[in-house]
């Protein structure tokens, strides 16, 4: 997207795991399509989307199952 006007954002800087969700709360994360997730943090995110879906009151299993592909999660199917 050459001729498009870049988009930059900063946040503040946070220090825990608890932190950095409470800051993504602010913007709905886990709706979007997932391309990669950190080795070391696949189980975590898996939970915290679990948890937001749960929180919103709708698991949208398409979502669902895309976050767990990407974090190397089988659906048990």
């Amino acid at each position: 997207m050459f001729d498009e006007v870049s988009v930059e954002h900063e946040s503040e800087f946070v220090d825990s795991w608890s932190a950095a969700l409470e800051l993504l709360s602010e913007y709905p994360w886990a709706y979007l399509h997932p391309l990669k997730v950190h080795p070391e943090f696949r189980q975590r995110v898996l939970d915290a989307v679990v948890a937001v879906y749960a929180k919103q009151g709708n698991a949208p299993h398409h979502r669902l199952e895309m976050w767990r592909e990407v974090c190397g999660v089988s659906s048990g199917r």
